[in-house]
C-alpha cells in the first residue's frame, strides 16, 4: 500500500511534467510562426532584382530601420570601397532571395557579387508576405 505523501508527490510530478510539455509545445509553435520565416534576419546576405537597377541579380545586406512597424531595406554596396551605393525599399524589389548559409547568424565574407555563390545557395522570399509586415511609406496606403 502506498503512502499518501508518495501519491501526492507523484501527482505533483505528473502535473509539472504536463505543464512543461505545454510550455514547450507553445514555444515550438510560436517559433514556427515567427516573422523570421517571412523576413530574413538583419545582416543576412541577400540578392535582389530591382527593375530600376537592371534585370540582373545584385547582392547586398538585408536591414531594418529602428521603427515600428518594421521598415525593411536592402543595402547594395560598392565593391571597391564597401560603401552603401543603393538603399532599396521592399516595394522597389521584383525578387528577393536570402543566402541559406549567411542568413544573419554568420557574417558573409562580403556583401557584394562573388563567384563563390551557387544557385542552390539561395532561398526565395515572398515579397507579398514581406510587404504585409513592412511599414507603409509615403505615397503608399
Amino acid at each position: 500500500m502506498r503512502h499518501r505523501g508518495a501519491l501526492v508527490e507523484e501527482q505533483m510530478l505528473t502535473r509539472r511534467t504536463a505543464l512543461l510539455v505545454l510550455h514547450l509545445s507553445c514555444a515550438v509553435t510560436s517559433f514556427a510562426y515567427s516573422p523570421n520565416e517571412i523576413a530574413p534576419s538583419v545582416g543576412s546576405l541577400v540578392r535582389i532584382v530591382a527593375p530600376h537597377l537592371g534585370s540582373e541579380w545584385r547582392c547586398g545586406m538585408f536591414n531594418r530601420l529602428r521603427v515600428e512597424p518594421p521598415c525593411y531595406r536592402v543595402l547594395i554596396f560598392e565593391t571597391e570601397t564597401n560603401r552603401v551605393k543603393h538603399t532599396l525599399k521592399i516595394e522597389e524589389l521584383e525578387r528577393l532571395q536570402v543566402h541559406i548559409v549567411y542568413d544573419g547568424s554568420i557574417k558573409p565574407p562580403l556583401y557584394g557579387e562573388s563567384d563563390e555563390w551557387n544557385e542552390d545557395d539561395w532561398r526565395e522570399i515572398s515579397l507579398i508576405e514581406l510587404q504585409k509586415l513592412n511599414c507603409k511609406t509615403k505615397g503608399q496606403e
